[in-house]
C-alpha cells in the first residue's frame, strides 16, 4: 500500500514498492539492463 500527494508521486511510489518486492530475493551484487518492448 502506498500514497502520494500527486498522481506522479503516487506512480513513483508504486514503482518503488514493486521494485522492492521483486528484488527481495536478489543478491546484493546484481546487474540490470533496460530493454525496449
Amino acid at each position: 500500500m502506498t500514497q502520494g500527494e500527486t498522481l506522479e508521486e503516487l506512480e513513483e511510489n508504486m514503482k518503488d514498492a514493486y521494485h522492492m518486492m521483486v528484488m527481495d530475493d536478489v543478491p546484493e551484487e546484481y546487474q540490470t539492463k533496460e530493454i525496449a518492448l
